[in-house]
């Protein structure tokens, strides 16, 4: 394929040439590329290639206020397509169960992992438990004790003692509904909260728990 500037499809990463040379500056190839999408030259090219999403997005380059209306009813017409929505819901599970929740530890979660350190108690950070629901993650679960900890700030999980009129989403109902399954199955779950974290008061309760259980054993 001869040198030059080409558009890639990303449905079959096929290269459609654009007639471009990449010796040409920048600022001169973007507005021969935008005259391009302008034209409507590839227009009929690219539609056997890309979702409806993707096609409407050429339209970035024209007008941004005809990009998000185009880029709107695009996704909401691919939606209601159910193999596509089946596909992509199965998709974005499968990809979130492989990542790590948070990136970074919160200070209040370092805190009760460094009580547990310093308590020599086993601890796994971020894990999930399949018996209970393989796609979400604890935030600490104890395996020797079969105890799973939840660690919530009180501003985002709506803490009932300092935000009791905060609305809860539909994933509140959801996590209560996973908690539930996890204590009929014989896992206990803490819910520690920010401010008892950084009272002093939720390393008592979960002292007291796993000293329960270490005494049962």
């Amino acid at each position: 394929m001869p040198t030059g500037v080409y558009i890639r499809t990303p449905l079959h990463g096929e290269r459609i040439s654009a007639g471009l040379n990449r010796s040409e500056s920048r600022a001169r190839r973007g507005a021969k590329i935008k005259a391009l999408w302008e034209s409507g030259h590839y227009d009929e090219v690219l539609k056997n290639f890309h979702s409806p999403v993707i096609r409407a997005k050429r339209v970035a380059h024209v007008n941004s206020k005809m990009f998000r209306e185009a880029a709107r009813l695009a996704k909401i017409e691919q939606w209601k397509n159910p193999v596509y929505r089946r596909r992509t819901i199965k998709m974005l599970i499968k990809n979130r169960s492989k990542q790590v929740f948070p990136f970074k530890d919160s200070s209040i979660e370092v805190a009760v992992q460094t009580f547990l350190l310093n308590s020599r108690v086993k601890f796994l950070k971020h894990k999930t438990v399949t018996e209970v629901e393989k796609y979400h993650q604890w935030d600490l679960v104890l395996p020797n004790s079969r105890l799973l900890v939840e660690i919530n700030g009180c501003y985002w999980h709506g803490c009932p003692k300092h935000f009791p009129n905060k609305s809860f989403s539909k994933r509140d109902g959801v996590l209560d509904q996973i908690r539930f399954k996890a204590r009929a199955i014989g896992w206990d779950v803490m819910v520690l909260w920010e401010h008892d974290i950084k009272s002093g008061v939720a390393f008592d309760l979960l002292g007291s728990v796993i000293l329960g259980y270490q005494r049962a054993a």
